[in-house]
Order: structure tokens, then C-alpha cells, then sequence
């Protein structure tokens, strides 16, 4: 049997077809990231920096989430990856194995979304305050999870 995995890099296309919304609003951009992690976690290869092998969690692909616990898949994400919910927009987008060149994503989302450059870093601020956790895509809490693995089995 010849499996299929979630591999894609996270571009402009494929985030706006994971939420409804613009990228451009508050927050929709890092719940298209969150949403685009979730995946890569859950259908993604072996190699895939991201993925996470616990089997519960390969249950979800035929539906049965009843062993399924957003607050484990987060500690597990997070024994990955301990900067979890301090880890901006750009740090993924532009920054491990995903080989996103930078000047170019933001140009052609800058274009897509009519922003100047002042726009476009309040949307990709680089570190997290209390007025921008927003643009921080797991600075959450476990019900906005719950809710991403909801929007995920409906879509």
C-alpha cells in the first residue's frame, strides 16, 4: 500500500486554503501555521522533523479521535521543539529545514495582501509581547487546539 504524506512547505496558497479568513488578519496567519503543523505532525513522513510517531495519533486518520488528547500532542510537540509557543511566524516560515527564501515569500504576500513594509512586520514581528501573541501561533491554549483538531475533521 502506497501511502501519502502531508510534506508541502507551508506557502501562501496552500495557508489561505486552511483557513477562512485573510492571512493578513489578526491571527489568521499563525492559526494557518498552527493548522499546517498539526498536519505535518500527524501525516507527515518519519524524517519529517515534525512528525510524531505515537500511534494515537494515527488514529485520527480514519476519524477515531476518542484516544486523542490535544494536551498530550502539544507536550509531545513540545519535547521537539521546547520554544514552542515563543517561536514566531518567521521562525516558521523562514528558519529549520523548510527552505522558504524569505525575501520572496514576503514580497509575493506583501503584493497578494496589498501591505506596506510597516503592515507586513506587525503580521511577522519577531519577538512576543502581550499585544502581539496573535502572530504567535502556539502561544494558545488547549481549547484554541481542541478547536484547530475540530476545524481540521470537519474540513
Amino acid at each position: 500500500m502506497n501511502e501519502q504524506f502531508f510534506e508541502y512547505a507551508p506557502t501562501i496558497e496552500l495557508l489561505q486554503s486552511l483557513v477562512s479568513g485573510l492571512l493578513k488578519q489578526k491571527g489568521v496567519l499563525a492559526k494557518a501555521i498552527r493548522l499546517w503543523v498539526i498536519l505535518r505532525s500527524l501525516y507527515g513522513n518519519e524524517g519529517d522533523p515534525l512528525f510524531l510517531e505515537s500511534t494515537s495519533y494515527h488514529d485520527t486518520k480514519s476519524g477515531n479521535t476518542t484516544n486523542f488528547s490535544c494536551g498530550k500532542w502539544y507536550k509531545e510537540l513540545q519535547a521537539k521543539d521546547n520554544n514552542l509557543s515563543n517561536n514566531s511566524l518567521n521562525d516558521w516560515l523562514f528558519s529549520g529545514n523548510l527552505s522558504l527564501e524569505e525575501r520572496n515569500w514576503r514580497k509575493i504576500f506583501q503584493q497578494q495582501y496589498n501591505l506596506t513594509d510597516t503592515e507586513l512586520n506587525q503580521i511577522l514581528p519577531e519577538k512576543i509581547t502581550d499585544k502581539n501573541k496573535d502572530y504567535f501561533p502556539f502561544a494558545v491554549d488547549e481549547r484554541t487546539l481542541r478547536n484547530d483538531f475540530s476545524h481540521l475533521l470537519k474540513n
